[in-house]
């Protein structure tokens, strides 16, 4: 009887020591979901920033916003209001630990050209292919980099060419003095 004693101890201690160990890989999993959930929604709203510093660009200065050289990775460091290029494939740490970083690109098949109604007779294929990347490296990537990203794409264009849908626009000349 003595020996089964010490069997039921054992057999009881295992169970208990798989059940504990379960429970603890289960918490351990849900945490790094959570955290990698929390590093995701950061990485979309700095994405989300930086299209918005596009779109001001954009709307406050359409020439300067056409200038920026396409197919060229642009930095837009963390509490910057402004672009710099760079040649590298990501521009480090300069929004906390992510990069973010800006390409543009014309002529885009991706972006497909408009033509607005009457009178505007201009079609609208002038817009440009804008995509925002936030990247980042937690303990799952490799020695070798960022692995996770978070990316928004726009198409980008001078919106002040075409009037608003449903609106009739009349040049009315201004009388002099």
């Amino acid at each position: 009887m003595k020996g089964q004693t010490m069997i039921e101890v054992l057999v009881a201690l295992t169970t208990m020591v798989v059940i504990i160990s379960a429970i603890t890989l289960s918490v351990i999993t849900a945490l790094r979901n959570v955290e990698y959930s929390r590093t995701q929604n950061s990485a979309t709203r700095y994405a989300q920033e930086g299209m918005e510093f596009i779109r001001f660009l954009r709307d406050s200065n359409y020439a300067q916003f056409t200038n920026l050289t396409a197919n060229t990775r642009y930095c837009l460091d963390k509490g910057k209001n402004s672009l710099y290029s760079t040649n590298a494939a990501s521009c480090g740490d300069n929004v906390d630990f992510f990069s973010r970083s800006i390409v543009l690109e014309k002529n885009s098949s991706y972006c497909v050209a408009i033509t607005p109604p009457a009178p505007t007779p201009v079609p609208l294929n002038t817009s440009i292919k804008v995509t925002v990347i936030v990247s980042w490296t937690d303990s799952k990537c490799e020695a070798s980099g960022r692995c996770h990203e978070a990316k928004l794409v726009s198409c980008l264009s001078d919106y002040t060419i075409a009037p608003t849908p449903g609106v009739n626009v009349t040049n009315t000349p201004t009388p002099t003095p």
